[in-house]
């Protein structure tokens, strides 16, 4: 295990996320990073299984005071085609533009948060930019077992977007 992802299981020992002064510590926002990651999607060679399998994708504009970027509609699509739907999810890896953002889309999206995130997210590793989403997957799949499934979000006031991935 990494373990400057890897949060305790009691989360009420963490310090305060806020100075007593009230400034914001690096615990309440993803710092910027650098980041690089690549996916390449193709049909499995003759006599060889896939790695992974894109199920379905969602995007939706946002609207600019919702930090989840309308959320529901693009896990909405992205699911549409999957009929165990949000329940059939074995992970969800969702960028954290803030703490208070991330906890806010498990809620509207109504999850177990020990799906979520399991091996940290970008405050544990910084927000890589464009290929943020990208890493999601990339680190999930590393993770995902023969059967299941991922859910990699990326969302912030301009829009959401969902990528559903299984393994074979």
């Amino acid at each position: 295990d990494d373990e400057l992802r890897r949060l305790p299981d009691d989360l009420a020992g963490l310090p305060p996320a806020f100075d007593p002064d009230g400034t914001v510590t690096g615990s309440t926002i993803a710092p910027a990073v650098d980041g690089v990651s690549a996916l390449l999607v193709g049909a499995g060679a003759p006599g060889h299984a896939p790695v992974a399998e894109i199920l379905g994708v969602g995007r939706s504009a946002g609207e600019p005071l919702d930090p989840t970027g309308n959320l529901t509609q693009a896990a909405a699509l992205a699911l549409a085609a999957d009929e165990g739907g949000i329940g059939a999810v074995a992970a969800w890896e969702i960028t954290e533009p803030t703490a208070a953002a991330t906890l806010l889309a498990v809620d509207r999206l109504g999850l177990d948060q020990a799906l979520v995130n399991r091996h940290g997210g970008t405050l544990a590793v910084g927000d890589a930019g464009a290929a943020e989403e990208l890493r999601l997957v990339v680190d999930g799949l590393a993770r995902l077992g023969p059967g299941e499934q991922l859910a990699a979000v990326s969302m912030g006031p301009t829009g959401a977007a969902v990528t559903l991935v299984g393994r074979p």
